[in-house]
């Protein structure tokens, strides 16, 4: 990234000696702190983002792992029709505003368990039409203000009552077409 700045300078004299003040010396060093410290307001290069509405939108752009630079701020996270297989633990941790994070159509055949952990704000999750077999337990832990989830359309063999017992927010279950 090249920053060019034009900055006007002001000399003069005192005393014999000459000084010169940068009037944009303050502001150089607070974008050069900015551009080193990564700004969370950023967007994926191959991800679609609305800033007012803090959502990144990543569909059908056949990434096979999460991109890099999504904002931490992110309330809307939609990975659908990828190329996903897997979900290592802490993988959404450091998005824990995500309100809806969207993985349907990939071809996610495991879930580690955590790999939601940190997302205590996530509402609506949906992991339809993916290649699952089977969600370990673990999963879901922590996503107590889960209102909506939806697993449909898997190939999930069994589900376990208790898999669920955590979720006690959660209103509408998607299984079907497995």
């Amino acid at each position: 990234m090249t920053v060019l700045v034009r900055s006007r300078m002001v000399s003069g004299e005192t005393g014999g000696h000459t000084y010169l003040v940068a009037c944009w010396q303050p502001i150089l060093i607070l974008m050069l702190g900015t551009v080193l410290s990564g700004s969370t307001t950023g967007c994926p290069s191959r991800c679609d983002c609305n800033g007012q509405e803090r959502s990144v939108v990543c569909h059908r752009r056949r990434l096979a792992a999460l991109p890099e630079g999504i904002p931490t701020e992110t309330r809307l996270l939609d990975l659908s029709k990828n190329r996903l297989k897997t979900l290592g633990p802490e993988e959404f941790i450091n998005y824990p505003q995500l309100d809806e994070l969207q993985l349907n159509e990939n071809t996610i055949s495991s879930i580690e368990p955590g790999a939601f952990s940190n997302l205590m704000n996530l509402r609506i999750l949906g992991l339809r039409n993916n290649h699952l077999k089977l969600i370990q337990l673990g999963v879901f832990t922590g996503l107590t203000n889960l209102t909506q989830l939806d697993i449909g359309e898997n190939k999930i063999v069994i589900l376990l009552d208790y898999m669920f017992q955590e979720l006690f927010n959660l209103r509408a279950l998607e299984v079907g077409g497995q």
